[in-house]
């Protein structure tokens, strides 16, 4: 995913380790995407926690993150659970 912050050079974030990409996407304008608030889910997401139980065991070993990233532009909603994410600069 490419990013023009506001206040830093464009980068790029790389999620890595990702074992579950949700998106709940509205679309009806035409508009650049725009990142209105990005942040970390409690260990209690009901998504990461049914992928645990889903895979009963087989991932208890790997700490995985659950990243939600929402749109202002468009109110969409992107719901990532990867092991970690990185901004690499472009």
């Amino acid at each position: 995913m490419v990013v023009d912050w506001y206040d830093e050079p464009r980068s790029k974030i790389v999620f890595n380790g990702v074992c579950l990409f949700k998106a709940a996407m509205n679309f009806d304008i035409n508009a650049k995407g725009s990142i209105d608030i990005a942040y970390i889910a409690p260990e209690d997401d009901p998504d990461l926690l049914f992928f645990y139980e889903k895979w009963k065991g087989a991932f208890d070993n790997v700490l995985l993150k659950c990243y939600i990233i929402k749109t202002s532009s468009t109110g969409s909603d992107i719901k990532i659970l990867a092991e970690s994410v990185e901004k690499v600069q472009l």
